[in-house]
């Protein structure tokens, strides 16, 4: 690349770079804020019909927000050490995902349907 171009194309790589990063942590926390909303909806009864509103789902945002902020300040030993916690709480809650779906699944599949009829038969 030509001498003259490197600093205006390394100024425009810089700041897309930095508007990429705001918008995915920004996005990330808004699409989170909306799945927490979504889950207390969802666990209310079915006859209360609570939808939240614009402000509440804003409110939650913006908490999701400060604590994102509040993590990425702490010194990267203790981001170690919780990124070293929850990779046991993450395998483990994979784990548990998977048991319980196999165990609460009320109409299992037989081994037909699973492995398609020809490849029984075929037996």
């Amino acid at each position: 690349m030509p001498q003259r171009w490197r600093a205006p194309v390394g100024w425009v790589i810089g700041w897309l770079s930095l508007v990429g990063n705001i918008t995915g942590a920004a996005s990330s926390e808004f699409g989170l804020a909306r799945q927490i909303w979504a889950a207390y909806t969802l666990s209310r009864p079915a006859a209360e019909q609570w939808e939240p509103t614009a402000g509440q789902l804003v409110y939650v945002y913006i908490l999701l927000l400060i604590v994102h902020g509040a993590i990425n300040c702490l010194a990267t030993r203790y981001l170690a050490r919780l990124t070293t916690s929850f990779i046991f709480v993450n395998l483990g809650a994979a784990i548990a995902i998977v048991i319980a779906l196999a165990v609460t699944t009320s109409p299992k599949n037989s081994a037909e349907y699973m492995c398609g009829r020809r490849l029984v038969a075929s037996r």
